[in-house]
């Protein structure tokens, strides 16, 4: 059953509530955006405690809606394996349905996928929510996103580290945690830390206190407990303190930071990192994890998103020395970052001698004429990228005329989509662009974005 954005009446409720009773073959409910209360949902919450097939609930976008009677009923229900409240809850208390939610995850043994993004429940979140998520054999996939007007503590987030530990550890499939906004100051050198657990620190958890007390050697080495493929920290304050390489390799037995180790040991393959308040200033330690990393190369990770995090001319000086060296990362998001036309050749230069990225954005980087003949040197030597976003960087044809140099004299180039929209580039110049380029069968060009730019409508795709 799905009903979205449409608002339904106590009537209605009632009317879905006897619905959901009568039909015990149900799967799927769907009520986005539908103006449920707590009140004129209780209803729905009875006939949902009887429903039994119900597999996938969306209650999102209901912002006075308290979730809590509609979870817990759910924890009756045998095969329940999403839910998804997005956007509830913020004019509501979220102790309740923190409670409920812990309570079905430690009774359900289906649910996989929770999404309660934009809500108060993040910053709410139990011990007893943090031990269920951490024994959770299902859960795959967590959204807990912070609302701008929320925050969360330095607790929340290192506890929130070591629930995901925990559930590596007890052989879970959790494998996404999205927590944009969650982030304290100074708090994310904690929160990879956090990932190190000893045996020791797993009884504490879920056996018995007086026995880990005793426990002694190997039990109480921590170890890396990490099996996320995906995590997004975007709009959270990423600093951290003051890293110099010099600094430790000048030391006989350096104690690196356990970011140097994260990347060495397991890594993430999908790292979501746009608008990290203070990025810039930790470039040094990001780079030398990604790049030369003096533990061992870095693992795993394909795709990562700088999207918005001011790195700039000096910034890109380090990065670029990363890239170069970096064997993984196959798609990169650079848009706004003040990289400029210095910069832009930077990371230019250092493709030429990297075989891996597949897509670079490098959308709104004011990179001009003379960052697109940086682009053209690089678009002859590599033979990799396949998706190139070159949109709202102040191009005009004597750049488009360099960028099409750049594909024709490569020769294989096996770039296929170009994204040039939001610059200053005319009817003539794109048409000469298509003549001398897309309309021949020296490029693999087949997505030309070119929206936003000087040109009639009728060229415009």
């Amino acid at each position: 059953m799905k009903i979205t954005s449409y608002v339904l009446s106590a009537k209605d409720c009632k009317a879905i509530g006897k619905y959901i009773t009568d039909h015990q073959t149900l799967r799927e409910l769907d009520l986005t955006k539908t103006g449920l209360t707590t009140s004129n949902a209780k209803e729905i919450a009875d006939g949902l405690m009887r429903a039994k097939k119900v597999e996938i609930l969306r209650l999102r976008d209901n912002p006075g809606l308290d979730a809590q009677q509609i979870i817990y009923n759910l924890a009756f229900s045998p095969i329940i394996k999403l839910i998804d409240l997005t956007n509830n809850e913020q004019g509501s208390s979220w102790t309740s349905t923190v409670e409920a939610l812990f309570k079905l995850l430690k009774i359900s043994g289906t649910i996989e996928t929770l999404l309660v993004g934009n809500t108060k429940i993040g910053a709410g979140l139990s011990q007893d929510f943090f031990l269920s998520l951490g024994a959770s054999k299902t859960m795959k996939h967590l959204n807990i996103d912070m609302p701008v007007s929320e925050t969360s503590g330095s607790s929340t987030v290192t506890a929130l580290a070591k629930a995901c530990a925990m559930n590596a550890y007890n052989g879970g499939q959790l494998r996404s945690l999205s927590m944009k906004r969650m982030m304290p100051n100074q708090h994310f050198a904690s929160f990879i830390a956090a990932f190190w657990i000893s045996e020791q620190d797993h009884e504490n958890a879920y056996g018995d206190p007086n026995a880990a007390a005793k426990m002694k050697k190997d039990q109480l080495e921590r170890q890396l407990n990490f099996k996320l493929d995906h995590l997004d920290l975007g709009f959270s304050n990423l600093a951290t303190s003051a890293f110099k390489l010099k600094h430790y390799t000048a030391q006989k037995n350096p104690s690196w930071p356990h970011l140097i180790k994260f990347f060495a040991e397991a890594g993430v393959g999908n790292l979501q990192l746009n608008k990290g308040t203070s990025f810039g200033r930790s470039m040094e330690l990001w780079t030398t994890c990604l790049g030369e990393n003096p533990l061992g190369p870095c693992k795993k990770l394909q795709i990562l998103n700088l999207s918005k995090n001011q790195i700039g001319i000096e910034g890109a000086k380090m990065f670029a020395s990363a890239l170069e060296h970096n064997k993984t990362i196959q798609f990169l998001d650079l848009s706004e970052n003040e990289l400029q036309v210095y910069g832009t050749t930077l990371l230019c230069e250092a493709l030429k001698k990297n075989s891996v990225v597949k897509g670079l954005n490098l959308f709104k980087n004011f990179i001009d004429v003379d960052g697109s003949r940086a682009v053209r040197e690089m678009l002859k030597v590599n033979k990799t990228l396949e998706w190139l976003d070159l949109g709202h960087n102040r191009i005009r044809m004597k750049g488009l005329e360099a960028i099409a140099e750049g594909i024709n004299d490569a020769g294989n180039s096996n770039l296929k989509s170009l994204g040039l929209r939001m610059n200053f580039l005319a009817d003539d110049g794109i048409q000469k662009f298509f003549d001398e380029v897309v309309f021949t069968n020296i490029s693999k060009l087949e997505n030309i974005y070119i929206k936003h730019n000087n040109v009639t409508q009728g060229k415009c795709q």
